[in-house]
């Protein structure tokens, strides 16, 4: 889970050409945690559902389950000696005159969660946005999953296997859909049975207080249900390797733990 608490690249143009999900096995998270806290993680989840159901922190069972969606993610830690999932060799990036990343060479180990921690504007989301082929590389050299990004055909292979979720609140959602449509929607582009996208859609919406508002449109959810969406979505093909940037912003202090 990569985690950026504050956005330093909000402002910056991707240049994409390759699909910024996608998804399956020995998992990696990043999280990369900013300075400051969003003010709007204080006001909670208060927001009315269908027939007066009020949004409420799932209590001890769906952190439970929670908890155990993201750890079977996660194999036991990794051997000495194992290969990294990820790895950065004088990785330059910037954007006209201003340079966002300066030499950056890393190993990211499978396995395990990793955080990526530092102030606004320091190159974390451009970062990330590199390992999971969303962004162009400029320099230096990114692989992921055993292969260079910078080659078209590593991306298409392994770009199913990773799954994305950017910073911004609901920037992986299609708003007008949705939250079931949403779940099913990335669902089926990984493959998922009818069955089986019912499985992954009731496990994840019970695990994170979200199956009161399967009908709701993304858009009509408070920031922090954008964000549990939006992880829901990352987590339902089963990635070998999840980054999220700043998957807690907008949520409650209470629910924040889930992530």
């Amino acid at each position: 889970a990569v985690h950026a608490q504050d956005g330093g690249d909000r402002k910056r143009a991707a240049k994409a050409d390759v699909p910024r999900q996608g998804a399956n096995r020995p998992r990696a998270a990043a999280k990369a945690s900013g300075a400051g806290q969003d003010r709007r993680a204080r006001r909670g989840l208060g927001q009315d559902g269908p027939a007066g159901a009020v949004a409420r922190p799932p209590g001890r069972e769906g952190h439970a389950l929670m908890a155990q969606l993201i750890a079977s993610a996660l194999p036991a830690a990794p051997s000495a000696g194992a290969a990294p999932v990820a790895r950065l060799h004088e990785v330059q990036l910037r954007y006209g005159k201003t340079t966002a990343l300066d030499g950056v060479t890393l190993d990211i180990p499978a396995g395990v969660m990793v955080g990526l921690i530092g102030p606004d504007g320091v190159g974390k989301s451009s970062l990330l946005a590199l390992l999971s082929g969303a962004r162009e590389i400029q320099q230096g050299r990114v692989e992921a999953l055993g292969g260079d990004m910078a080659e078209r055909r590593h991306r298409n292979v392994v770009c199913p296997r990773i799954a994305y979720m950017p910073q911004g609140l609901g920037k992986n959602l299609y708003p007008t859909l949705s939250v079931e449509e949403n779940l099913r929607f990335f669902a089926r582009l990984f493959g998922h049975s009818e069955a089986e996208q019912r499985r992954r859609i009731d496990e994840l919406t019970r695990a994170t207080g979200l199956q009161k508002f399967l009908t709701r449109p993304a858009g009509k959810l408070s920031g922090g249900m954008k964000q549990k969406l939006g992880l829901c979505c990352a987590l339902i093909h089963d990635p070998d390797l999840l980054i999220l940037d700043e998957p807690t912003t907008g949520v409650d202090p209470l629910a924040r733990a889930q992530f």
